[in-house]
């Protein structure tokens, strides 16, 4: 099974995220802090979502391919999160603003949609739910264009999708995606799912 079919089938999303006028005023830093701080606010109450997740993926996963997914787990706590947790005391944003009650609708939906994936009990189908975050943010810091400013505050950001370390981590997440995945139309809904997510994710915060 070719993943790359589901970027084929659904770059058209892709493209609107890398276009999209939340992403180009952050790469060129002109974004309004405030919409950045909400921002921050909802992608870390989505995170927590993401990381648990991740922690039921070692626990549903084959014994030989655990160790894959305690390092994944352990890069995602070690380079988002506290890259995340970096960003939100810079702005101070506190812990009260991020508790899952503050999730707004676009939030809530996209971690209903995990969960839902979760529930499945199916890695190949929980592993293509987490696809499109790590693809299309790789996508964005790979194609996206840096405007030389001299103080972009959105430079930290950007970092963390602008380099090849993260552009690995995505590939390793696609060859597993693979391995558990056998027939790409069991979950090119899903996939296509997440990719709507992710474009209403930008919407909400614009």
């Amino acid at each position: 099974m070719d993943i790359q079919e589901l970027f084929q089938r659904n770059k058209t999303y892709f493209r609107q995220c890398l276009q999209h006028e939340f992403v180009v005023k952050m790469f060129d830093g002109t974004l309004e802090i405030e919409k950045y701080k909400e921002y921050l606010i909802q992608d870390a109450i989505y995170l927590s979502t993401f990381t648990e997740v991740h922690k039921e993926l070692i626990a549903l996963s084959e014994e030989q391919h655990k160790d894959y997914f305690e390092e994944r787990l352990r890069n995602l706590e070690m380079a988002e999160l506290e890259i995340r947790e970096e960003l939100l005391k810079n702005l101070g944003i506190t812990e009260k603003e991020i508790q899952p009650e503050k999730a707004n609708e676009v939030t809530k939906s996209y971690q209903a949609y995990l969960y839902a994936a979760l529930k499945s009990r199916n890695i190949g189908e929980i592993m293509v739910s987490l696809l499109p975050c790590y693809w299309i943010y790789q996508y964005i810091g790979e194609k996206g264009v840096v405007v030389k400013t001299k103080e972009n505050p959105f430079t930290p950001w950007i970092a963390t999708y602008k380099n090849e370390e993260y552009s690995e981590i995505v590939k390793e997440h696609i060859q597993f995606c693979t391995k558990y995945v056998e027939n790409i139309e069991d979950v090119a809904e899903l996939f296509e799912q997440g990719c709507k997510l992710e474009v209403a994710f930008f919407d909400r915060v614009k």
